[in-house]
């Protein structure tokens, strides 16, 4: 069986991996929610998703905003070379370290690739459905069919076969929670283990921007 389904709210109706950081937590029946984190460096990106199991079989994303990366090159400020981008939107100043700027980079169209925040505005359930006779993989995507709104695709397929296609007009904004397996027949989600896409900002404990390149950093 092959699923992608859009999840509902209950009212009815995503960078460059700088550092890994896995920890557990199990919830009331047994499951572990699995943070897959991290961290943001000079990026934009942050995501405030989270998801947690509120029924044998049921998982809940809460309201939440994801900032993707967009495509930069960080670089020195520099008034004569940056001023008039920075008045044109076309940069920005890093909030952590106002002696750089973030120059978006071209398209071939010369529009630029700038960082968007998209938001959930209310929680969204989704049923994880096991099959009867043999284990399933899911996933759970945040995906975007309308300016700035986020949406939450829920999809399922047999191990070592590809996902499906997402539903028609749907765009991939991150993975939120990367693929757990279901055994066949399952009651719960008792001891399955789900990894969820987690941001931190800033560097790994203990590194600087010296220690890692991000985006595409220009030292000029």
């Amino acid at each position: 069986m092959i699923v992608s389904r859009v999840g509902r709210s209950r009212a009815g109706l995503a960078a460059l991996a700088l550092g890994v950081a896995l920890s557990a937590w199990p919830t009331s029946s047994g499951a572990q929610i699995t943070p897959r984190t991290i961290y943001a460096g000079e990026t934009p990106l942050a995501s405030t998703c989270a998801v947690t199991l509120v029924a044998p079989l049921t998982l809940r994303v809460t309201p939440c905003a994801f900032t993707t990366t967009g495509q930069a090159r960080v670089q020195r400020f520099n008034p004569k070379e940056h001023q008039a981008l920075l008045e044109q939107g076309k940069a920005e100043r890093l909030a952590a370290d106002p002696s750089k700027v973030r120059v978006w980079l071209q398209r071939r169209d010369g529009t630029t690739d700038t960082s968007q925040t998209y938001q959930l505005a209310a929680s969204i359930d989704v049923v994880v459905m096991p099959n009867a006779l043999e284990a399933t993989q899911h996933r759970i995507l945040l995906t975007t069919h309308r300016a700035r709104q986020l949406a939450v695709v829920a999809q399922s397929t047999r191990p070592g076969q590809d996902y499906p296609a997402l539903p028609a007009k749907h765009r991939l904004v991150h993975i939120l929670t990367f693929h757990f397996t279901v055994p066949a027949a399952a009651a719960d989600l008792a001891a399955v283990a789900i990894p969820v896409f987690t941001v931190l900002s800033g560097f790994p404990p203990g590194t600087t921007a010296e220690d890692w390149r991000t985006q595409t950093e220009d030292k000029r």
